[in-house]
């Protein structure tokens, strides 16, 4: 089971490794890789499914990483406002990058991982901005 685990892991550390991205600006892309994430699992899952596990992935990761009882769950979504006002910017990549694992990984669990494939293609293609911002 570990070894499953670390597919998604790698998978997210591969994809925040290739670029030379400042903390904020990994911050940004992992708010908008969630956000994709749960875009692209909405197509296959229910609402209630999806939302059922944004909370428990939710719960689960903020018992270990304080930082995300800022994040709330609102219109069936994830919300990071009042995240971004959090000073401690390197907890807070820290955090949303145990976030998305562990959404990946419960997403990848529920379905067999026949999501997994297409979640990790999806998470290839969010990118900064030119800006750098969403």
């Amino acid at each position: 089971m570990a070894s499953q685990d670390d597919v998604h892991s790698k998978a997210v550390n591969r994809w925040l490794d290739a670029g030379a991205l400042t903390t904020n600006q990994k911050i940004v892309l992992l708010e908008k890789a969630i956000r994709a994430i749960e875009t692209r699992a909405g197509l296959t899952l229910s609402k209630i499914t999806l939302l059922v596990v944004l909370d428990r992935v939710h719960q689960q990761v903020k018992e270990e990483l304080p930082v995300l009882h800022l994040v709330k769950i609102e219109d069936q979504s994830l919300r990071f406002t009042e995240l971004k006002n959090d000073p401690d910017s390197a907890e807070v990549a820290r955090a949303l990058t145990a976030l998305l694992i562990e959404l990946l990984r419960v997403l990848g669990r529920l379905t067999a991982d026949i999501l997994t494939e297409t979640l990790h293609k999806e998470l290839l293609t969010i990118k900064l901005n030119d800006s750098g911002e969403s």
